[in-house]
């Protein structure tokens, strides 16, 4: 999370190194939940005990982190607003592809006119 501020806005695999790491440690807490729950489940109430609760605590911080920066991540590529986006992304492709449908249309427009005038 050190070098987020300084290299995450250019190079995506900053934002996407956060995200695995958290998603990592959440793995951890969501295992202790279920270990939790299924002693509960047994009939040992793990309600009682706060690590069961620092445990949920920190599987919800967990998450809310990963999803802001998979937000991130997929503004990074995909927001046209963002200066940083490099060039030739799938945004960039797809309006490249309506600027190209929009010129066929044109040039099969004047062709059909310079057809019909020499008819």
């Amino acid at each position: 999370m050190h070098s987020e501020p300084r290299y995450g806005q250019t190079n995506i695999l900053v934002y996407l190194g956060i995200c695995s790491l958290m998603g990592s440690l959440t793995v951890v807490s969501i295992k202790a939940i279920g270990i939790a729950i299924k002693l509960t489940l047994e009939g040992i109430i793990q309600l009682a005990y706060p690590q069961t609760w620092v445990f949920v605590a920190v599987a919800v911080v967990l998450v809310i982190i990963q999803l802001n920066y998979l937000n991130k991540v997929g503004c990074l590529q995909n927001c046209p607003e963002n200066p940083n986006r490099k060039k030739g992304t799938i945004v960039d492709v797809e309006l490249d592809d309506e600027d190209e449908d929009e010129d066929e249309d044109e040039n099969e427009d004047l062709v059909r006119t310079s057809l019909g005038e020499n008819q």
